[in-house]
């Protein structure tokens, strides 16, 4: 796994403006992998394009998608309601797997 240095999450009363980092996501995602201690595969969630949650850009998304799979995660589940995501979001998850 690629580290990177840490970053510093928004506190919860900003979580909804500010919204997680990509680095989050690579946490979160080892956490995961440690505790399951390779007894199930591990399916990171990457939200975006939430309503009423910080505007995303394919770049984040990008990211976002590109450190789950640097973490291990054995592939990712692209939450949220498919007619509610962008279409350049979509390609951003897509390019994030093809790299």
């Amino acid at each position: 796994m690629a580290r990177r240095p840490p970053v510093s999450e928004p506190p919860l009363s900003e979580l909804g403006r500010r919204g997680f980092s990509p680095e989050y996501v690579y946490r979160e995602t080892g956490h995961s992998l440690a505790s399951a201690n390779g007894k199930t595969k591990i399916y990171t969630g990457v939200g975006f394009d939430v309503p009423g949650s910080p505007a995303d850009d394919p770049e984040t998304v990008y990211r976002a998608t590109r450190r789950a799979l640097e973490a291990g995660a054995d592939g990712i589940v692209v939450s949220r309601e498919y007619e509610e995501m962008k279409v350049a979001h979509l390609q951003a998850v897509g390019r994030a797997y093809r790299d």
